[in-house]
């Protein structure tokens, strides 16, 4: 069936004079929480137009794109995100071609929020009783003579035993070789929380975030103790940033995001490009959650920052 010229244009005709010219345009923001300005991931974003409905989720910076073939007019605007607060506006009107919405903020919910209090409480709680509890130094008593099949042979055997193994499976994970592997600590705790589920704002075993992460490997390695939040990590005065990767020693802290002002992520360098974080994306290993990444890797060499070695880390 042919359709001339003629009939074309009198049917754009028709879709203009009535409003419903379907045009290119582009509608983008930012959700993040209100208080601590943490961006939220996975932030369902629902626009209504005429009844079409359009349905975005955010990425792990809090960004959302409506972007494509999408009508003009007034549109109504709905976020959802279980844990905080619904936001609506009504009647919002795209006109131009791009939109930006910037951060729209969502409050947490008062059951969420005491959810997160109780886990704190668990926490610091969990970190009193290991303190009290924290078996004493053993005293070294002299002794005229040892005698060889008196000494404590099993036990120094087996620590030794554990470090080479997890010198050995490191080792060969960052791809350098064993004996690079010298904090046996912090590979422990590695050890301990690999494989461990990302949860936004989790901080347990059963689900935790990037900044929780850094806390408690900070805390538990190295008895220092860390903001929150990415961004409060990153800003804070015993942190000393840096961007040159040239200079990464064991232990610094890695922050990505879109710029200085919007720190999203961080990890912990660890050797040799690689670090180890709590994330939900997925690409770069075929997994989300705590694990070890490549900086090589394209997703985090966009992504990444600066650097920040800690001031009031002295055992590291």
């Amino acid at each position: 069936m042919k359709i001339s010229i003629k009939k074309i244009l009198l049917l754009l005709c028709f879709f203009a004079i009535n409003g419903t010219l379907i045009s290119q345009n582009s509608v983008d923001g930012i959700i993040g929480e209100k208080g601590s300005n943490n961006p939220i991931l996975n932030a369902t974003v629902t626009i209504d137009i005429n009844g079409n409905h359009f349905v975005r989720t955010t990425d792990l910076s809090g960004k959302f794109q409506f972007g494509g073939i999408v009508p003009e007019g007034r549109w109504f605007i709905a976020i959802r995100k279980e844990g905080y607060e619904d936001v609506d506006w009504n009647e919002f009107e795209v006109k131009d071609k791009r939109t930006d919405l910037g951060v729209v903020f969502m409050e947490i919910t008062k059951k969420e929020r005491k959810r997160r209090d109780k886990e704190r409480k668990k926490l610091e709680k969990l970190k009193k009783k290991k303190d009290k509890h924290k078996a004493p130094e053993p005293k070294i008593e002299e002794q005229p003579v040892v005698e060889p099949e008196k000494e404590i042979l099993p036990v120094a055997k087996t620590t030794a035993s554990n470090y080479v193994a997890l010198q050995e499976k490191y080792g060969k994970i960052l791809g350098v070789e064993p004996s690079e592997i010298t904090n046996l600590l912090l590979y422990e705790f590695i050890e301990k929380w690999i494989g461990t589920p990302y949860s936004l704002s989790g901080e347990t075993e059963s689900g935790i975030d990037c900044s929780s992460f850094t806390q408690r490997l900070f805390n538990e390695v190295y008895g220092i103790y860390l903001e929150r939040i990415a961004q409060r990590q990153y800003e804070s005065d015993n942190t000393n940033d840096f961007g040159d990767k040239n200079y990464l020693e064991e232990g610094d802290l890695l922050f990505f995001g879109s710029s200085r002002q919007n720190i999203t992520h961080v990890g912990v360098y660890l050797n040799n490009d690689k670090f180890v974080h709590s994330t939900s994306y997925k690409k770069d290993t075929g997994n989300s959650g705590v694990k070890i990444s490549s900086l090589k890797h394209r997703h985090w060499k966009n992504l990444y920052i600066r650097a920040g070695r800690r001031t009031d880390n002295n055992g590291k």
